[in-house]
């Protein structure tokens, strides 16, 4: 299988573009990257094309955590993970069955109500598990896991997590390696499925995510820098507008408008 120029263009820009957004305003990595794939791939190769990029970036956010502080997230929030897991598992299986259009239209609403919700015009769109304790039941931690799971798993987007570890309370600290030892837990797994379900396409799938994994972590790794010198209000706002931008995109396109 090979790539067209649009294409391999693509592949340099989205990464970029994803990289610079997490950099000056520490979010939106997996929104804005597959988002951008999506509109120039078919959704599920867009979304399987981002599991590496996006497994990159968590790498560097598991060192908040120390061993201890691991063990006991593992402890903790053992069904959790295994739910997600298994969601995610379920979501991964549904990119080969699913059409495009649910695909990538799932993607484009999720990042339009992100960037909303960013705004403050749809408070509780995305972060609908804001009122959730930590004495919620296993069973309800369990479902929420595996819910989550199976839209990470079809869409990468996981501000589903998120907003569930949010809701802990957990100090920036821990929430930031909670959360990506949760998402790069279930990635390694999309990773392994993936190639045996042939997800990738070819070799030169795999090497195109490798590819962008690599651009991903020069981009947030300038970008980070450079956003020391912008004000974070208007970082947000640059942000949020390109979430916006092409989460409207992404949901015309699947609308076929």
């Amino acid at each position: 299988m090979s790539f067209s120029e649009v294409q391999i263009a693509v592949f340099i820009v989205a990464p970029i573009l994803a990289g610079a957004v997490k950099g000056i305003a520490g979010f939106g990595f997996s929104l804005v990257g597959t988002s951008l794939l999506a509109v120039f791939l078919k959704p599920s190769q867009a979304v399987t094309l981002f599991i590496i990029p996006l497994m990159a970036i968590e790498v560097e956010l598991l060192n908040e955590l120390t061993w201890n502080q691991f063990r006991h997230a593992v402890r903790r929030f053992r069904y959790y993970l295994v739910a997600a897991a298994a969601g995610t598992v379920l979501g991964t299986l549904a990119l080969q069955e699913l059409p495009g259009w649910p695909i990538k239209a799932a993607i484009g609403l999720m990042t339009t109500g992100f960037a909303l919700q960013r705004t403050g015009l749809a408070d509780g769109l995305v972060d609908t598990m804001s009122h959730l304790r930590p004495e919620a039941g296993e069973v309800t931690k369990s479902l929420l896991g595996f819910s989550s799971g199976v839209v990470f798993g079809a869409t990468n987007i996981g501000v589903q997590f998120t907003a569930y570890l949010k809701s802990l309370e957990l100090g920036r600290s821990k929430f930031l390696g909670v959360l990506a030892m949760v998402a790069f837990g279930v990635s390694v797994i999309r990773i392994g499925l993936s190639l045996s379900l042939g997800l990738f396409r070819s070799t030169q799938g795999v090497a195109a995510s490798i590819g962008m994994a690599a651009v991903s972590l020069v981009s947030v790794y300038v970008f980070t820098r450079l956003g020391d010198r912008i004000p974070k209000s208007y970082r947000e706002r640059l942000a949020t507008a390109l979430l916006l931008i092409i989460g409207l995109r992404l949901l015309l396109s699947a609308l076929s408008v």
